[in-house]
């Protein structure tokens, strides 16, 4: 299940196809992922591009499972803008309060920096995280 999530993400899609579709149906194969494609999906991150991350991250927030948390967790250490926004955006979906006090100032540290940045749609994006983690 991992190659075929992984050649969606690798493919140029063009992007109204990517919103339209694909996204939907990486989004399924993530929900029937079994632990050995996440195992994959873990490895292979560190040598993805940031494009790559972005449509991962944004296919992520709504699985139901223990591993989104961890995946966003592990894209959002970066220094890419739209990568960042995109884990903020998943991240809103899911229940930060769990998160440790580390991981919650790292977050948030990263979000402030970018905030001014930002244009209002992904300041509002970035907003709305914020006030989960104070939450």
């Amino acid at each position: 299940m991992f190659t075929k999530v992984n050649e969606y993400l690798t493919d140029n899609i063009p992007m109204n196809y990517w919103y339209d579709e694909c996204i939907f149906i990486v989004e399924d194969m993530l929900k029937n992922f079994e632990d050995e494609d996440w195992k994959n999906l873990y490895k292979e991150l560190p040598h993805k591009e940031a494009n790559w991350k972005v449509k991962l991250a944004e296919c992520l927030g709504n699985l139901g499972n223990k591993y989104e948390l961890e995946c966003l967790l592990i894209l959002i250490n970066t220094n890419d803008n739209d990568l960042l926004i995109a884990c903020a955006d998943s991240l809103r979906n899911l229940d930060v309060s769990k998160l440790n006090i580390d991981n919650k100032k790292i977050i948030t540290s990263k979000i402030v920096n970018l905030l001014n940045k930002s244009g209002k749609a992904a300041q509002s994006v970035l907003r709305d995280l914020l006030n989960k983690l104070k939450g």
